[in-house]
């Protein structure tokens, strides 16, 4: 089964970024799940990988939360990347469920 169908892809123009093309960023050695056409990415053992959960309802204190997972990509990609060679993975947005625990529990599955 895959998770594919679970899964939203990001649309870089969300983010405001742009790659400097030399792998000084993390954004720049993300493989990421997008709306540009680009294939699901594998997962390699032992990778970093990246899921957002768009989720608001229910959060009455915090509301905008949705937004969070973008907000977060926006900045870390941006950082410099590890010295360490490793595999990094966006898979991008959960698909949100009828109802919050649904969403809540496709993150469990």
């Amino acid at each position: 089964m895959s998770i594919k169908k679970y899964l939203r892809p990001i649309n870089p123009d969300d983010l405001d970024y742009m790659p400097s093309g030399v792998t000084a960023t993390i954004g720049d050695r993300t493989n990421a799940y997008t709306t540009a056409g680009d294939a699901f990415p594998d997962i390699p053992a032992g990778s970093l990988v990246l899921l957002g959960v768009p989720e608001d309802r229910g959060a009455e204190q915090n509301a905008g939360t949705a937004a969070a997972p973008n907000e977060i990509r926006r900045y870390l990609y941006r950082l410099t990347a590890p010295v360490e060679d490793v595999s990094i993975i966006d898979l991008g947005d959960i698909i949100l469920g009828q109802t919050p625990d649904d969403t809540y529990y496709a993150d469990v599955v």
